[in-house]
């Protein structure tokens, strides 16, 4: 299988809004920048990855000194669509048989889980990977021969299952604790504690920096 991965990633400053109440903005910023490196790291070490296509906003320049197999996009002027539009933008110019849409706030994420993916796609099968709730989709594999347009947001899980079944494509579902582990609400921190010894290297230097001052309000620090 020729297997791509297409990320997406806001830009840093607008990147997961709903952790203000816990966290300072360095703090949020930084954990962001932290996930989205061990995403692409656990790709980076899967051998069943050719390339790692990621389409950035604003403050991820650091990323264009990453190695192959990952390549930086930007969207071109005049795009619209949000994330989908992005995910599907990239898709269009990439020559490959395969794709693996996966989301950049997966810290518990490893390369065993990328080959779990990969193995469950043989016999040109569609790969769903739902988070904790079974609402929202993590990681999804399509086969480019396929008709299966992504649905990310709100109920993607349930809309991505609807997609499926009325096309009539034989899917499989993958579900492993580093892909369903994402971090969103301001709860989901007590996970980055819970299973600290799971944590990718960037997201393990960002609880040790911010661990101890993690919720200002009952810290009375600043981070």
């Amino acid at each position: 299988m020729r297997l791509e991965v297409v990320i997406a990633l806001k830009t840093v400053s607008h990147a997961k809004r709903r952790l203000s109440v816990a966290l300072t903005d360095d703090a949020r910023e930084a954990l962001v920048v932290a996930m989205a490196l061990d995403v692409i790291a656990s790709l980076s070490a899967s051998r069943e990855i050719l390339a790692i296509n990621v389409i950035c906003g604003d403050g991820w320049a650091h990323l264009n000194s990453l190695p192959p197999p990952v390549r930086i996009w930007r969207e071109p002027d005049g795009h619209d669509g949000g994330m989908v539009g992005a995910l599907e933008w990239v898709a269009s110019q990439v020559d490959s048989e395969a794709l693996l849409f996966i989301h950049g706030d997966l810290p518990f994420v490893d390369s065993n889980d990328v080959t779990l993916l990969a193995s469950a796609a043989a016999l040109e099968y569609a790969v769903v990977s739902p988070d904790r709730s079974h609402m929202g989709t993590n990681a999804l594999l399509r086969w480019q021969s396929q008709s299966l347009p992504l649905a990310f947001g709100e109920n993607s899980y349930a809309r991505h299952l609807a997609v499926m079944e009325t096309a009539g494509l034989h899917w499989r579902e993958v579900t492993t604790a580093g892909l369903e582990m994402d971090i969103d609400e301001p709860a989901d921190l007590q996970l980055l504690a819970d299973h600290s010894a799971r944590l990718g290297k960037h997201t393990a230097a960002w609880r040790q920096r911010y661990g101890d001052c993690l919720f200002k309000d009952a810290t009375q620090k600043v981070l």
